[in-house]
């Protein structure tokens, strides 16, 4: 199956989000009815599709935006995590965020091959930006209502929240990531 089958046959209203891994081994693609694509291609070769979520009923919502974790974020979502890792477990990418029209945040594992928790913001409003804290310990969220959430990822739980201005909010960049 190819990226053109595939993208024909999930395609809604609305654009696909798309990023590269740290690394660039990997693409992750979310379309707009809610599917997560994971791709990877060797050099020169042909693009594969590794790893497909597609969330259920009830999670399904527009993604309106997505992001890989920072490389250091290793093992920090509980036991069963931390035991993968020192299996072996904590090369390359995992952890993907991504943001929604409903106001949540799916976290999806690489490695677990699956849905690892939804955070949900206590107002919720569209998700325009999620941004990873510089060590990938916290997640930040911007919305169309100007609020700014944070969330710790072990806890899996919003840490505080803050009104930044009346606008919305579409970009957040940790510091150390601006060029």
């Amino acid at each position: 199956s190819s990226y053109a089958s595939l993208r024909a046959a999930t395609m809604q209203s609305g654009p696909e989000i798309a990023s590269f891994s740290p690394g660039g081994e990997y693409l992750a693609v979310c379309s707009p009815d809610g599917r997560l694509a994971l791709w990877a291609g060797g050099e020169g070769g042909p693009a594969r599709l590794e790893q497909q979520l597609v969330p259920s009923d009830h999670l399904e919502a527009a993604a309106t935006c997505l992001t890989w974790a920072p490389p250091a974020n290793r093992g920090s979502l509980g036991r069963k995590k931390k035991n993968k890792a020192a299996e072996g477990g904590g090369e390359g990418p995992d952890l993907i965020a991504v943001g929604t029209r409903a106001g949540s945040v799916l976290l999806y594992s690489t490695r677990q091959g699956g849905l690892v928790t939804v955070l949900k913001q206590q107002a919720a409003s569209s998700v325009n930006s999620v941004a990873w804290s510089h060590c990938g310990s916290s997640l930040y969220t911007a919305g169309q209502e100007g609020k700014v959430t944070i969330f710790s990822i072990s806890k899996q739980a919003e840490l505080s929240s803050f009104q930044a201005g009346s606008d919305p909010i579409f970009s957040l960049a940790d510091r150390k990531s601006v060029v």
